[in-house]
């Protein structure tokens, strides 16, 4: 995942999280729209929906990948929007 472009994205293993670098709370924005499908119909959240700044230099990626199932938890970065 490229976040931000030229920024990196890592996975924590411990966390079950994608963190991603950043430098303020401004950068939050600049993480893309994420849209799903849902029974045909679209919803989109935006970075500042599944993105939270943790500090100079880290931003955590709220959604949870499941490495053993094609599904993802979308949780509260989803549920507040939709």
């Amino acid at each position: 995942m490229k976040a931000i472009p030229g920024s990196k994205c890592h996975h924590i293993p411990n966390m079950s999280s994608m963190i991603c670098d950043c430098e303020s709370k401004s950068d939050v924005a600049k993480f893309p729209e994420l849209a799903f499908v849902i029974e045909g119909k679209d919803f989109a959240i935006q970075g500042k929906d599944y993105v939270l700044f943790n500090g100079p230099g880290m931003c955590i990626v709220t959604i949870k990948p499941n490495r053993h199932f094609p599904m993802a938890i979308l949780g509260m970065a989803f549920i507040r929007n939709h």
